[in-house]
């Protein structure tokens, strides 16, 4: 079985396996309780690393722990994960994670068509204050590294229909380039998400080539939710669950699934599970706190959601 504990230890975290957490957890001392915690009241899940704070109630992922008690990276992360025995991801991942970082440059897929880029798209390295891109990432709470660390372009010249939109590349689960979404950058265009005609994005999970799906996985609707969340999480463009996309879901082999889609799509939500129920044990809908989206809850907020799901 993979070791929670080795991956606490790693990174230096003061862990309990007696004590105040249950025999399913590792204990930590709570880096989210607002009065502090010496007691290791915080139990970090052995099975599927997320966690749970039994006094001050937060719930969320093990990034989310590692990033807030020791600033992980995005990637960095699937790496620990490797290292620790959750899953494989080669005998090189530095090197996998550096394919990663330019659509361009990873290698095709020789049986699948896929877009190219749009002509002015440019890689997303810098940006300037009070600029387009930077009044739009501040709306949203995002920053320009979370741009880098998703690998996302942008088309600075206002030519129809890519002008001035912030391309976000999709990869499939061995890391191959695949196909992109373009998002608005004004909110002044008909289509705010676009995408190329004839490649249809609902063939594909965003975010899938994270290693950490491979545990828990969950599912949400759009690709900012996934970026709110963080790895483990995979989007579905949209509040429907397409063949192939219900395909890739089985083919990770997650221990659990949790989908978690906008408020407004409780129904769907309920009937997509239904559907990955035969062949994933453990299934749960999730439903966000006062009728929010996922994105606009806080990381630390949405995971406590997806935690209080119950199995189907």
């Amino acid at each position: 079985m993979p070791n929670v504990e080795k991956i606490l230890k790693s990174f230096g975290i003061k862990t309990i396996i007696d004590g105040q957490v249950t025999e399913k957890c590792v204990g930590v001392c709570c880096p989210f309780c607002p009065e502090g915690d010496d007691g290791f009241h915080l139990g970090v899940f052995k099975d599927y690393g997320n966690f749970t704070c039994w006094k001050c109630g937060t719930k969320g992922s093990l990034f989310l722990l590692l990033r807030k008690l020791v600033g992980i990276s995005y990637s960095a992360y699937g790496k620990v994960l490797a290292d620790a025995g959750f899953v494989d991801i080669g005998t090189d991942p530095v090197k996998k994670v550096q394919e990663l970082l330019n659509p361009k440059q990873v290698t095709k897929r020789a049986d699948d068509a896929i877009p190219e880029l749009p002509p002015t798209a440019k890689p997303i390295i810098k940006d300037r204050k009070g600029s387009l891109l930077s009044k739009f990432l501040h709306r949203r709470r995002y920053t320009l590294q979370d741009c880098i660390d998703h690998r996302c372009w942008i088309t600075p010249i206002g030519i129809a229909p890519w002008g001035l939109r912030l391309i976000i590349p999709i990869f499939d689960k061995d890391g191959h380039y695949v196909a992109y979404q373009g998002r608005d950058l004004t909110n002044r265009a008909k289509e705010r998400y676009k995408t190329v005609r004839g490649f249809g994005i609902k063939r594909h999970l965003y975010g899938v080539e994270h290693p950490a799906c491979h545990m828990h996985l969950v599912v949400v609707e759009g690709v900012f939710d996934q970026w709110r969340m963080g790895p483990g999480v995979v989007a579905t463009f949209g509040t429907s669950l397409s063949e192939s996309q219900l395909l890739a879901i089985i083919n990770l082999k997650p221990q659990r699934v949790t989908l978690f889609w906008d408020a407004d799509a409780k129904i769907k939500s309920f009937q997509a599970a239904s559907h990955i129920t035969p062949f994933v044990n453990d299934v749960r809908v999730a439903i966000p706190f006062e009728d929010r989206d996922p994105d606009d809850m806080g990381s630390a907020e949405a995971w406590t959601a997806v935690e209080s799901a119950e199995k189907l």
